[in-house]
């Protein structure tokens, strides 16, 4: 009697165990992301990080080339200067386009497939703009360049944040998306090269190709995002093979069941309307001020340090160097900020450097300092805190919503930061139409954007 008790109570134990065994490898986003959270770094994902920094190196060579190549363009096709700021602008309001309503594509269709079709899109206008013969076809490919870069921005952000563990994700997420500012660093002198030994065409023939490759090496190497993947609404084993296969390629062990994914009822929201629903909406607004207010904070200086230091007496050259040293100091900034990230909250690193910003660039403002290399020194650290803060807002959104609306939360968010890009010179040009003195307008206009980040990406953090 005992013999069969024990027994029975052995099977049930077995029963029980099994049970526990398969719940245990019933697997959800939670668990996967928790998974790669805990796995070392593997070369693989250090490959997707380098593929979507190169992806991004590209798209800065791009938006630059036209600003290097547009004096001998706009004398080879006849175009007059005020026709050349529709070009420029052009570009502009593709990018916001494409944050806007191609990005979100990516939580439909897939990280993968819209980072291809971007980067396809971008190399190709970049290789018929080299052809162009009139004003019309270069502000439509010009459009087409922009819509591409818009998209491509916020994919690559989203599939570098999914593939990374926890603690280093914002450092591989700044290191992306400082391939955009190294981009245009680069163009620079190589333009000025090309240029002079095969003409303007030359420089978007190299934009193409550089395009190509990169687009060769993301369709063999860039993986889908796994929890991307495993949260589609297809075959429970079409799922399993795809996660497994990913999985498999950065190292961790295959898993044997995925959760069946659910069908949305006929009222729930998704995409845009996930964002602003009342879950998100709080953060999506503070998010949306934010990157709007810091955008516009960063390119009103871009647009006027080189006419307030021509108006504080200096040379044109230096005025141009001012601008340079800005520009390298919110990459260094970058990367600073991405390596901080790994011991200290993004968002309270972030804050910081915004509250810094628009301390320094006060008093630079109030001072006016008649030496260069004090000048210097200042455009340097404002560089550093204001145009590195930027390229950290990245990996703050990046945290903010769930994978299948991550895509959209970051580009919504770029997209209405990029607005702010737009209107910050129309602005400044009103106030100054006004009689504003210029370092008056950056001091009552700049100045404050940098603050109301600074207080809002703190207040997302407190969330």
């Amino acid at each position: 009697m005992d013999r069969a008790l024990d027994g029975t109570a052995e099977q049930k134990m077995c029963r029980e165990d099994k049970a526990m065994s398969e719940q245990a490898h019933l697997v959800s986003n939670d668990t996967i992301r928790a998974r790669i959270d805990e796995s070392a770094i593997s070369m693989r994902q250090m490959l997707i990080v380098f593929i979507c920094f190169a992806i991004n190196f590209t798209d800065g060579f791009d938006v630059i080339a036209m600003s290097v190549a547009a004096p001998v363009v706009s004398e080879d096709l006849a175009v007059r200067q005020t026709e050349l700021g529709v070009v420029f602008s052009a570009a502009l309001f593709g990018m916001a386009i494409g944050s806007l309503f191609l990005a979100p594509l990516s939580d439909k269709w897939g990280r993968r497939k819209v980072i291809l079709l971007s980067v396809f899109a971008i190399s190709t206008s970049m290789l018929l703009t080299a052809f162009v013969g009139n004003l019309v076809q270069l502000v439509a490919l010009r459009f087409l360049t922009g819509i591409g870069i818009g998209a491509v921005l916020a994919s690559a952000t989203s599939i570098t944040s999914e593939f990374m563990p926890g603690r280093r994700r914002s450092l591989a997420i700044i290191i992306v998306a400082t391939g955009f500012t190294v981009g245009t660093v680069v163009v620079g002198p190589l333009a000025g090269f090309l240029i002079d030994r095969a003409g303007w065409h030359s420089v978007f023939v190299a934009g193409s190709v550089l395009g190509y490759t990169t687009l060769l090496c993301a369709f063999f190497l860039l993986p889908e995002s796994i929890e991307f993947m495993s949260s589609r609404k297809t075959s429970h084993d079409v799922r399993l093979d795809k996660v497994n296969d990913a999985l498999a390629k950065i190292g961790l062990a295959p898993v044997s069941q995925l959760p069946v994914a659910e069908t949305p009822g006929t009222g729930a929201k998704t995409g845009i309307l996930k964002l602003i629903d009342g879950e998100y909406i709080r953060n999506t607004l503070l998010l949306w001020i934010l990157f709007f207010v810091v955008y516009f904070a960063v390119y009103f200086l871009l647009n006027w340090i080189p006419q307030l230091f021509t108006l504080n007496g200096f040379e044109l050259e230096q005025s141009i160097f001012a601008l340079t040293i800005l520009t390298l100091g919110g990459l260094i900034g970058a990367w600073f900020l991405a390596v901080a990230s790994t011991w200290i909250n993004i968002n309270r690193l972030v804050s910081a450097v915004l509250f810094i910003a628009a301390a320094l660039l006060a008093a630079f403002c109030l001072t006016k300092p008649a030496s260069p290399y004090l000048s210097y020194g200042a455009m340097f650290l404002v560089g550093f805190s204001l145009n590195g803060g930027l390229t950290a807002l990245y990996a703050v959104v990046s945290r903010i919503y769930p994978v299948e609306i991550q895509a959209t939360g970051i580009g919504w968010s770029i997209g209405v930061g990029r607005f702010g890009a737009i209107l910050s010179p129309l602005i400044a040009g009103y106030v100054l139409d006004l009689g504003w003195a210029v370092f008056d307008a950056v001091l009552l206009l700049g100045v404050p954007a940098a603050i109301v980040g600074a207080i809002i990406v703190l207040r997302i953090s407190r969330d």
